[in-house]
Parts: structure tokens; sequence; C-alpha cells
């Protein structure tokens, strides 16, 4: 929240299971959030309790040094999703750039992932105040630039045909849907 930072993950499931794993990918990728902000997701208060039971099965002496990676969970009031307008909002430009592109396509598992990364670099370019139009005027602060402390680490997209859809080289798909 404090970055606008954009963290997409691709997964099978909504259940408790796949929730935990997609974190782990997470926090192994960004580091362990001090808090995590939900809606009333039954996924997320079920991870709420399943790492809870975990932490009181360890041993004491580790439960005391995983104590301080322990994180919050802060959830929404039930029927009350203006309470996250800002991860809200973020989601919602997700899900129009992703309804425009795809429309009605079924693409490959490896074909979407590749477009939500990518989607989540485009997410996290963007300014997070003005952006002048004059050269000489420094660059406006990104996420990115937060997260990793340079500019936009993303590869300049390759132009293809939208012929490209119906081809079999999937990492030009994910490129025309990018």
């Amino acid at each position: 929240m404090t970055t606008r930072a954009v963290h997409l993950e691709l997964i099978e499931s909504l259940d408790v299971d796949h929730f935990l794993m997609a974190y782990r990918r997470f926090a192994s990728r960004r580091g362990v959030p001090y808090e995590l902000r939900s809606d009333c997701g039954t996924n997320f208060k079920g991870a709420e309790k399943e790492i809870e039971t975990a932490l009181k099965a360890m041993e004491p002496e580790l439960t005391s040094r995983l104590a301080k990676f322990k994180v919050r969970f802060c959830f929404n009031p039930p029927s009350a999703p203006h309470f996250g307008g800002l991860w809200e909002r973020e989601v919602r430009s997700i899900k129009c750039a992703l309804k425009g592109v795809l429309r009605d396509r079924v693409v490959p598992d490896v074909v979407l992932r590749t477009v939500l990364t990518e989607m989540e670099g485009i997410m996290n370019s963007k300014p997070l105040g003005y952006a002048s139009s004059e050269i000489a005027d420094i660059d406006p602060v990104t996420p990115n630039m937060l997260l990793m402390g340079r500019r936009d680490p993303a590869l300049p997209l390759v132009v293809y045909d939208e012929s490209e859809l119906k081809g079999r080289r999937n990492w030009r798909h994910s490129q025309v849907l990018v």
C-alpha cells in the first residue's frame, strides 16, 4: 500500500492451500509483509487460521524466532468492498485490461502467466505522481523504483501481427496480448 505496487499470481483454485502457496511465492520474492489486507474471503480467513495453527504446533524456540515474521491479517468489514478502495482500483484496471485483450479467447496457462507478469511490470512502471512532458525534468517515482531502486526493468515489447494469436508459438502469442 505504501508503494502501490502490484503483485499478480495465477492460482488454480481459491482454496486455502492454493492461497498459502501463492503467499509463500510472494514472500520468497518480495519479502515477508508486516500486514496483509484483504476482503473477508474464506480462503483468506482460512489461511489466517492455518498459519496460527502451524505456529502453535512448532517448538517454542522456533516459534519465538518466527514471531517477528508473523503477518497481521486485516480484513475489511463484510459486504464493504469500498474499504479496499486503493487495491480494488488496481484490480479493476487489471480486469479491464484483461477483458479488453482476451475478450472470449482461451489461452494456455503459460501464456496467461506471462501476460499477467508483464501486466504487473506495466502497472508497477506507472508514475505515482505528476509526470512532466519536459525532457529536462526528473523522472517521476514509480512503484518499481521503490521496490528495486531503479527504473523500469522490463524488456522492450516485441510487436507481432495479430495473426500470431493463431500460431503455435506461445511466446509470440503472449507478446501480441501484452
